[in-house]
C-alpha cells in the first residue's frame, strides 16, 4: 500500500508514531515513504530535532502554587482580630471603613477632575508661537 504524503503528515504528527507503537503495516508504509519523499523525510528530521529540543534542552519549571502562604497571614489577622475586646474590635472596624470611605472619595474626585479637564479643554486657548508640548 501506498502512502501519500498527506496521510504520512497525519502519521508523522500521532503519538504513536513518536512513541513507535504504530502496527508493523503501518511502520513500514511509513518507512517506505520516507524512504522515497526527500520533502516528509526532512519533516519528519525537523520534528524530531524539535522534539529533541522541547524535551531535553528546555528547563522544565512547574509552576508553583502555594495558596496557604498567602491565605494564612489573612487567617491570623482574621483570627487576631476576633480575639480583641468588642469596643477595640469595632474601632478596628470603623477606622478601616471610614478609610475605605476616603480612598472612594479620592477616587470620585479624580474622576471628576478628569472629566471637567477633558471637558473643558476644548475651551482653552492655544498659543500659535508656543511649541505643541508647551501649550498643553
Amino acid at each position: 500500500m501506498k502512502t501519500t504524503c498527506g496521510q504520512f503528515q497525519e502519521t508523522l504528527l500521532s503519538d504513536d508514531f513518536r512513541e513507535k507503537s504504530l502496527p508493523l503495516s503501518e511502520t513500514e508504509a511509513a518507512s517506505a515513504h520516507l524512504a522515497a519523499c526527500e520533502d516528509c523525510a526532512r519533516e519528519e528530521r525537523e520534528m524530531v530535532a524539535l522534539l529533541d529540543v522541547l524535551h531535553t534542552r528546555l528547563p522544565r519549571h512547574e509552576p508553583r502554587l502555594d495558596l496557604w502562604a498567602e491565605f494564612a497571614p489573612q487567617m491570623a489577622a482574621v483570627r487576631a482580630e476576633e480575639k480583641l475586646p468588642v469596643w477595640a474590635r469595632l474601632r478596628l472596624r470603623a477606622a478601616r471603613f471610614w478609610g475605605n470611605v476616603a480612598l472612594g472619595a479620592i477616587l470620585f474626585t479624580q474622576a471628576v477632575a478628569l472629566n471637567t479637564a477633558s471637558r473643558l479643554q476644548k475651551y482653552l486657548l492655544v498659543d500659535p508661537f508656543l511649541d505643541p508640548e508647551e501649550n498643553t
